[in-house]
C-alpha cells in the first residue's frame, strides 16, 4: 500500500508541474491584446474595390474613419449587433457574420493571420483568393469579391448597413 500512495504524490507532482510549465510557456510565447492590435488606417469602400486596380496617387481618402465606431466597447458593439438582427457566438470579431463565410474559412482566415473585421477588411481579394488555394479544394468555391466591404461595415460598427448589403448578397456574391 506504501508503493502505490508513493506513486500517487510523483504523478500529482508531475501533473502539476506540467501545468506550471505549460502556463508559463502559454505567458511567455503569447501576446497580449494590445501588442496584437496595431493601429491600422481603415481604407474606404473606394480604396478597397480600386486598391489593385489604380495607381496610389489615384485613390484619395476623402472620407474620414469613423473614430467613434472603432472606439465602442465590446458590449456597445454586440448591442448595436443586435438591434441590427445579428447574434455572435461569443467572439468580439466573429467572421462568421460575414456573408459567405462559414466555421471552417473563418478557422483558415485565423490560421493565416485575420482575425479581426479590420484585418480582413484591409486584406485584398486576391490575398483571400490565395489563402483559400491553399486550404484545398473546397475552399476554392468560395467567392470573397464583398468580403473586405462587409468587413469594414462591421468593423466600423455599421450593422444597419451590413444587413442591407447581406440582404441583397447570396453566398456573399451580390446578384443585384
Amino acid at each position: 500500500m506504501a508503493s502505490i500512495t508513493c506513486c500517487i504524490w510523483w504523478f500529482v507532482l508531475g501533473i502539476l508541474l506540467g501545468w506550471l510549465l505549460a502556463w508559463w510557456l502559454n505567458k511567455l510565447f503569447t501576446k497580449s491584446e494590445a501588442e496584437n492590435e496595431s493601429p491600422v488606417d481603415k481604407p474606404s469602400l473606394r480604396e478597397i474595390y480600386f486598391r489593385d486596380t489604380l495607381p496610389p496617387e489615384a485613390i484619395s481618402s476623402d472620407e474620414e474613419p469613423d473614430s467613434a465606431a472603432s472606439a465602442l466597447s465590446r458590449d456597445e458593439m454586440l448591442k448595436a449587433a443586435g438591434a441590427a438582427g445579428f447574434s455572435f457566438s461569443g467572439k468580439h470579431n466573429d467572421l462568421e457574420i460575414i456573408e459567405g463565410i462559414g466555421p471552417k474559412i473563418a478557422e483558415l482566415l485565423n490560421n493565416n493571420g485575420i482575425h479581426t473585421f479590420a484585418q480582413l477588411s484591409n486584406t485584398t481579394v486576391n490575398t483571400i483568393n490565395a489563402i483559400l488555394e491553399k486550404g484545398g479544394e473546397r475552399f476554392q468555391l468560395a467567392n470573397p469579391g464583398t468580403w473586405p466591404e462587409q468587413a469594414l461595415l462591421a468593423a466600423e460598427n455599421r450593422w444597419q448597413e451590413l444587413k442591407d448589403l447581406q440582404d441583397r448578397l447570396d453566398g456573399g456574391i451580390d446578384r443585384a
